[in-house]
C-alpha cells in the first residue's frame, strides 16, 4: 500500500491535473468521466499485472482510495468549469 503522506500528494496531483484539463482543454463531461474512470481502471490493472515493484507499489490502491479519486477529479473538474464560465462572463 501507499504511505498515507504520498496519497495525499496523489489526490493533489489528480486536482491540479483535472483542473487544468477542465480550464484550459475539455469541456464535456462525458468525456471527462470516460477518462477519469478508464485511469483508474487502468491503474487497477497495472497494480495487478506489473512485474515493476515500484510500479505496483504506485498504483495498488483500496477501492476506497480508487472511489475518492474520482470524487477529487469530479470536484476539480466542475470548479476549473465554473471558474471558466465566470472569467468567459466577465470578459464580455
Amino acid at each position: 500500500m501507499i504511505d498515507p503522506f504520498i496519497e495525499n500528494l496523489f489526490f493533489i496531483g489528480h486536482f491540479v491535473q483535472w483542473f487544468i484539463i477542465g480550464y484550459f482543454f475539455l469541456s464535456n463531461w462525458i468525456i471527462f468521466f470516460i477518462l477519469s474512470i478508464s485511469w483508474e481502471i487502468l491503474e487497477f490493472f497495472i497494480s495487478v499485472f506489473s512485474d515493476n515493484n515500484l510500479i505496483v507499489k504506485l498504483t495498488k490502491e483500496t477501492p476506497l482510495n480508487k472511489f475518492l479519486d474520482l470524487i477529487v477529479n469530479t470536484i476539480a473538474f466542475y470548479l476549473a468549469k465554473i471558474l471558466k464560465s465566470r472569467n468567459a462572463e466577465k470578459n464580455k
